[in-house]
This record gives structure tokens, sequence and C-alpha cells, in this order.
């Protein structure tokens, strides 16, 4: 069974299907059987918040590791995985009595560079990712705030 919610939002089944679905329009035709009368309730309302989860989830892992160009016009390969990797060349480096990292650009090119300059790209990849990670924590806080399935389709990443 599907429901169509006042802001034309479907529900067929365990599946929420906004207006911004691809196949919406062939739901509302009736492609895929005869939509019900809206309901609002408890039960739906979860389905359409597990449904938001899982899209701001997916929007998330698009773009949480999103090039970063620094201060120099250097572009360097985003992502909690990429700041790690760059704060643990410069701990490295650190730990050996070294005075230069040795860290990659998005296209694999080596950069030779001082502690602090490497410290900064590591700041500066951790950084977009934090607020990208806040945004997405955020999101996940008003989806579980929401009252009513217009309240969860008003949530866009």
């Amino acid at each position: 069974m599907k429901y169509v919610n006042s802001a034309g939002g479907i529900l067929h089944g365990s599946l929420y299907v906004d207006q911004s679905h691809p196949d919406y329009q062939r739901y509302v035709d009736g492609e895929f059987g005869e939509i019900e009368p809206y309901v609002d309730n408890t039960d739906y309302l979860e389905i359409a918040k597990s449904s938001k989860r899982d899209e701001i989830r997916s929007w998330f892992k698009s773009v949480e590791s999103s090039p970063v160009t620094d201060q120099n016009g250097i572009t360097w390969n985003g992502g909690f995985d990429s700041a790690l990797a760059i704060d643990g060349e410069v701990r490295i480096a650190e730990l050996a009595g070294i005075d230069v990292a040795n860290i990659y650009d998005i296209n694999n090119d080596q950069h030779n560079m001082s502690l602090s300059d490497a410290r900064m790209v590591a700041v500066a990849v951790a950084s977009q990712w934090k607020t990208l990670f806040a945004r997405k924590q955020l999101y996940m806080k008003l989806v579980d705030m929401a009252a009513e399935i217009d309240d969860v389709e008003q949530i866009e990443p």
C-alpha cells in the first residue's frame, strides 16, 4: 500500500517517495498500484524519518571527502582519512626528528613542506570534514525532532 501526504510524498510499503524521486510521477499515476488516502500516524512518520536519515547519510557520504584547496591553491584529498594521513605524516616526521613532511595532493604530486605548513593542510582538511559532519548531525537531530511527515520533508541536506 502507499499513502500520499498533503505535500505530495508517497509511502509505498516501506519506501517513502517524495517529489524529488525519479519515479515520483509514476507512483502518482498509479503505475505501482492505487494510491490510498493520506494517513499521518506514527508508523508512517517513522518510515519517513528512516528514509530521510538514509538520504542524509547518502548526502554525507557523497560530500565528506570533497577536495580542499589551501591558501597556496593546492588541492588536497578531503575527508577524515586524508586528514589523519597528513597528520600522521607530520607526527612521524616529528618523531624521526625530520623537519620536513612529504605529503601528496589530489593529483598524487609530492610536496615537501615544513611541519607547520603540513599541519595547516591537515587542519584545513579536518576542518572541512568536521563542518560537514556537524551539518549531518544537525540534520539527523532535526529528523529526530520532527513531529509530522511534512516536517521531515522540509529537511534538505
